[in-house]
C-alpha cells in the first residue's frame, strides 16, 4: 500500500461528502482511507457508510480529540506514506496522481507540504509550518496569493493537508504519533517541531493544492482560546530539557503576556491551564 488518507471527524456532516468525494473522484489506486469518527451525532458516520462503502470507518464513543483519531488512524494506516487531512479540504481534481509522481522522484523526502488555499478568501492558508529561533509557529505563505508560492524548506507539514512518509513518523513518536493532551490545535505544530530537531528536510510543492472550506471545529471561542494558550506551553515541555525548557517557556510568556493576562482575567478554563501545565512538567520528569 503506497498512500494512507487518514481523516478525523466529528460532526462533520456538513462538510464530509464533499471532501471524500474529492477524494474518489481521482485515481485512488493502491490507496486507502480511513476515517475515525470521534462520536459524531449528526450523521457523519451514517454518510459516510450509505456513500462511500470503501471507507474504513472507525467510530468511536466520545470525542477524543483530533490527535487521538489520527493516531487511531494511524494504528489502523497500512501505507508507506501518510497523508493527515481534515474533513473540510478538498483536494483539486488531479492532486493524488501529482502526489504519486512527487513521491516517485523523491522517495526519501520525510514530508511533503501542499498548498492550502482558503476558499473564502482565495489566499493560501498554509504552506507547511515554519517554527522559529523563539519556538514560534507560522503557516508558510498565510495570506499570500496562490501564484507566490515556489518549492521551499518548511519544518513541517499542517495536519489541515500535509503527507509523511511512516518511516519517519515512527522515529519521532514518543508515546503516540500526536500527542493526545493537547486534543487538538498544535498537535501539528508539535510534530513539525521534533522534525526539526531531527533535521528532516521536508518541502511544500506548490503543485498539490487543496482547499479549506471552512471551521469544522465546534468548541466555544473561550475553549479554543484556552487549546491555543495551552498547547502553545505543551509544544515546550515536549521540544524543550533543562536550560532550554525554562528559557522558551519565559520567552513565550513574555511574547504573550497582553494574550495570556485576558486569558487569566476573564477565561473559565484558568484553573485547566495550571492543572494542565503541572501535569505537563511532571510528565516531562520535573527538570528544568
Amino acid at each position: 500500500m503506497l498512500l494512507s488518507i487518514v481523516i478525523p471527524t466529528y460532526n462533520s456532516e456538513k462538510y464530509i461528502e464533499k471532501s471524500l468525494q474529492s477524494i474518489f473522484s481521482q485515481d485512488i489506486k493502491d490507496c486507502e482511507v480511513i476515517t475515525v469518527d470521534n462520536g459524531s451525532d449528526d450523521g457523519t458516520a451514517e454518510t459516510i457508510e450509505n456513500i462511500f462503502s470503501s471507507v474504513i470507518l472507525i467510530k468511536e464513543k466520545e470525542n477524543k480529540g483530533a490527535s487521538y483519531a489520527r493516531n487511531r488512524g494511524l494504528d489502523e494506516a497500512k501505507g508507506k506514506w501518510i497523508m493527515f487531512m481534515d474533513c473540510d479540504v478538498e483536494l483539486e481534481a488531479g492532486f493524488i496522481k501529482t502526489l504519486k509522481n512527487i513521491i516517485a522522484n523523491n522517495p526519501s523526502i520525510p514530508a511533503i507540504a501542499p498548498e492550502i488555499i482558503d476558499i473564502n478568501t482565495s489566499k493560501i492558508m498554509s504552506c507547511g509550518l515554519y517554527i522559529s529561533l523563539i519556538g514560534r509557529v507560522y503557516d508558510v505563505n498565510k495570506g499570500k496569493d496562490p501564484s507566490c508560492c515556489k518549492v521551499k524548506r518548511i519544518h513541517g507539514p499542517s495536519t489541515c493537508c500535509g503527507i509523511v512518509q511512516r518511516k519517519y513518523l515512527e522515529k519521532i513518536k514518543d508515546r503516540n504519533y500526536f500527542d493526545e493532551d493537547f486534543f487538538f490545535l498544535f498537535e501539528d505544530a508539535d510534530m513539525a517541531w521534533k522534525m526539526k530537531r531531527k533535521r528532516y528536510r521536508c518541502y511544500v510543492f506548490p503543485e498539490l493544492v487543496c482547499y479549506h472550506k471552512g471551521n469544522s471545529s465546534n468548541t466555544t471561542p473561550d475553549m479554543r482560546r484556552f487549546l491555543c494558550v495551552r498547547n502553545r506551553f505543551y509544544m515546550i515541555f515536549n521540544n524543550c530539557r533543562g536550560w532550554r525548557l525554562f528559557l522558551f517557556f519565559l520567552i513565550s510568556f513574555v511574547y504573550d503576556i497582553p494574550r495570556t493576562l485576558h486569558f487569566f482575567l476573564t477565561s473559565r478554563y484558568r484553573m485547566e491551564l495550571l492543572k494542565g501545565l503541572q501535569q505537563k512538567y511532571r510528565d516531562s520528569g520535573g527538570k528544568i
